[in-house]
């Protein structure tokens, strides 16, 4: 190869070298970055927010958990059961039971049931948060516990401590569960089942015709006596002063009479019959 296409070529991939460096370099420099400084309204509102709950934290104090025990709750399937769960702010024996849980008053407090197992569902009868902010407070929960089949449900409890008004929690106890048995539904009760249900039927039945029957009889004297307290009154003539009216009698013709003549009538009047004469006493000379 000639001297001149040598250094042509050389020329060349020196060229191809400093701008495939060049291109390198500037590709792979740092791009600048804006730096923005805080802002003061952020900073100055989180430190605001960290303060409440820091404060919020030092007021609550130690509270206790009483619920219902499984033996309490007697599931059976398809009968309902109530769940109740209270937060004391002060610790005193109700009733014999399990010993308490401790949780954290002070605030306001959130107490959730869920259920599992059994088809079982749980309607919550209450407000999911109350406040307990002194121990002389007692916020209770409420329930409706329901199985649809026999068999063991987990009820399982969690408790928040928030922070007044707002989502922020500030305490939440670790969710623990209860586990309870569901027994089966009652079986029909035979004849006997069958003779109780027929004669709280009939009864139903009898206290409703009694009931009618009353109203009826008390129609009916009622209109009885309306119509007797009437019947005097229309007898009477209307201004009289209370005598009965009484009407004339036409006296009967002379065609009328004859015809009217009984054959006792016609017969002839007897006289009585004569008494016998009696024998009189002989007078006695003086």
């Amino acid at each position: 190869m000639p001297v001149e296409s040598r250094s042509g070529l050389y020329v060349m991939a020196a060229l191809l070298g400093i701008l495939l460096g060049f291109t390198v370099l500037v590709f792979s420099a740092p791009e600048p970055v804006e730096k923005i400084g805080p802002l003061p309204e952020a900073r100055e509102g989180e430190q605001d927010h960290f303060s409440k709950v820091d404060k919020a934290r030092q007021r609550t104090f130690q509270g206790f958990l009483v619920h219902t025990q499984k033996e309490e709750l007697d599931l059976v399937a398809d009968e309902p059961r109530r769940f109740q769960a209270q937060v004391l702010g002060a610790w005193h024996q109700t009733k014999p039971g399990a010993p308490p849980r401790k949780v954290q008053a002070g605030t306001e407090i959130g107490v959730r049931l869920h259920c599992s197992g059994a088809k079982v569902s749980c309607i919550r009868l209450s407000s999911e948060r109350q406040n307990v902010l002194t121990k002389a407070d007692v916020a209770a929960w409420m329930w409706e516990v329901t199985a649809k089949r026999a068999g063991k449900v987990s009820l399982t409890i969690t408790v928040t401590s928030y922070l007044g008004g707002t989502k922020t929690v500030l305490f939440e106890k670790a969710p623990f569960t209860v586990q309870a048995e569901v027994a089966e539904a009652p079986e029909d009760r035979g004849m006997i089942g069958w003779v109780k249900d027929a004669y709280a039927a009939v009864k139903a039945v009898l206290t409703e015709a009694g009931v009618l029957a009353g109203v009826v009889t008390t129609v009916a004297i009622l209109y009885f006596a309306l119509k007797n307290r009437r019947s005097p009154a229309e007898g009477l003539e209307a201004g009289d002063s209370g005598t009965p009216s009484r009407t004339p009698v036409e006296p009967a013709q002379p065609s009328q009479a004859q015809g009217a003549t009984t054959p006792a009538a016609r017969q002839p009047a007897t006289a009585p019959p004569a008494e016998p004469d009696r024998p009189r006493p002989n007078a006695t000379a003086e």
